[in-house]
């Protein structure tokens, strides 16, 4: 049976055409399977290259597993619906163990959700207008399935390099229906049944499947809410929270458009002497990443001032957002001042990984269908200065592991902040 598609009708050449043509095919079609076996041993392909990435490190054993799961791929694809095969590409992309791949599966559809994991569990943080009495409700099950189940099978579609990432990558993973759909949770575009509780009450909500093509959703908050809103235009800012503390919020690691770094870290520690400041709090909890060069020019600053002024602390926090270069600056802010205290939950970011910044940011476009499968090439170890708690887990764990709960969401309580302000 074709499948549903936000696609509009194109010319058949194009690479329009092309993705009309295979939404429309059936399963048996051999042009439909001869072109996506085509492009599964492409990327097969062309990864087995590359030696510099995090698929050039996999074991052996790890090897003949992703092989295994390419032959099979190749064999089942005419009993398999496209979401079902691209889901399993984007678990080719995750078996490689790189947090920084990704491959482009969205199809158009999506809940009118924003979801959040506390302690393992699936809660609804933001919605559309119509379902404002979903807000801060947990979900149990999905179309009948327990959410616990449903998160696990997610996992691993999911690139990652520890759990962390996973929770950060989660929410926007189920908000998307392609991904329920390919891996047999949700059948079609069509109502999905959430069972919630809230107020310990439990309840099933029908809630519809949405097209981009529709009209702009009028969500309870513009921006993904409270704690966790990520504000994109504001690389960097700061405040005095008291007369001798200074909050330094850090969640992108570049040059903001209309102020270089080098002239808002200037201004900042102007501030930072005029006050005498004695308490500092770098927060990058929001800091996914982009180039770490940047951030020298603070470090330096930070490391001269803490010299002359040794009884300033100093604290940064983390969480599972921090990420990429935004865990290169955590090492840099702990190289430049030892006692730093970390503060919140471990990263999302490994402290050894493969970096995408500029041009180590590679990809693989497959023949027919385009599809761009990117990966990283840089390889970066921050073990000497992050050492792993764990040598088995690849993340930084804060000296004082505070993670989110969702009381602390509901009540808008920054726990790791307040811990910060009173030690």
């Amino acid at each position: 049976m074709p499948e549903e598609t936000d696609l509009p009708v194109e010319e058949e050449n194009s690479t329009e055409g092309i993705w009309q043509f295979m939404y429309s095919a059936e399963l048996d079609d051999p042009e439909r399977n001869r072109r996506l076996m085509e492009d599964i041993e492409y990327f097969r392909t062309e990864i087995v290259k590359q030696k510099s990435s995090a698929f050039a490190v996999l074991s052996e054993e790890a090897k003949a597993e992703f092989n295994s799961m390419v032959d099979t791929l190749i064999e089942e694809v005419d009993t398999l619906r496209l979401t079902q095969i691209f889901v399993r590409i984007a678990e080719l992309v995750a078996f490689m163990g790189d947090a920084h791949a990704r491959v482009n599966i969205f199809d158009g559809y999506y809940y009118p959700l924003n979801f959040y994991i506390f302690n393992d569990e699936l809660y609804i943080i933001n919605a559309d207008k119509p379902r404002e009495d979903l807000l801060n409700s947990k979900v149990l099950k999905i179309n009948g399935v327990e959410a616990s189940e449903i998160l696990n099978q997610m996992e691993r579609v999911i690139p990652h390099e520890n759990e962390y990432w996973v929770k950060t990558m989660l929410p926007q993973t189920i908000q998307q229906a392609v991904y329920l759909r390919g891996l047999d949770f949700v059948l079609y575009n069509t109502e999905t049944i959430f069972t919630i509780e809230k107020d310990n009450i439990v309840s099933d909500v029908a809630v519809p499947v949405l097209s981009i093509s529709d009209p702009i959703v009028d969500f309870i908050f513009p921006e993904q809410a409270g704690l966790f809103a990520v504000n994109d235009s504001e690389y960097y800012d700061y405040s005095l929270i008291d007369d001798t503390t200074l909050l330094f919020n850090y969640n992108v690691c570049s040059n903001q458009p209309d102020k270089l770094f080098m002239h808002f870290n200037k201004e900042m520690f102007d501030v930072i002497n005029e006050n005498n400041v004695d308490r500092i709090i770098i927060d990058v909890r929001r800091n996914t990443g982009g180039s770490g060069g940047v951030f020298t020019n603070f470090t330096n600053n930070l490391k001269t001032y803490v010299e002359k002024n040794p009884e300033v602390k100093v604290f940064v926090l983390v969480g599972r957002m921090t990420f990429s270069a935004g865990v290169t600056s955590v090492s840099q802010i702990i190289e430049a001042v030892p006692s730093t205290v970390s503060v919140g939950e471990s990263t999302g970011g490994g402290v050894n990984f493969y970096g995408s910044a500029g041009e180590s940011f590679r990809t693989i476009t497959t023949p027919n269908l385009q599809f761009e499968i990117g990966y990283g090439s840089m390889k970066v170890d921050l073990s000497k200065v992050l050492p792993r708690q764990d040598p088995e887990v690849n993340t930084f764990v804060p000296d004082v592991e505070m993670p989110p709960t969702i009381e602390d969401h509901i009540n808008q309580h920054d726990a790791a902040l307040e811990y910060c302000l009173d030690n």
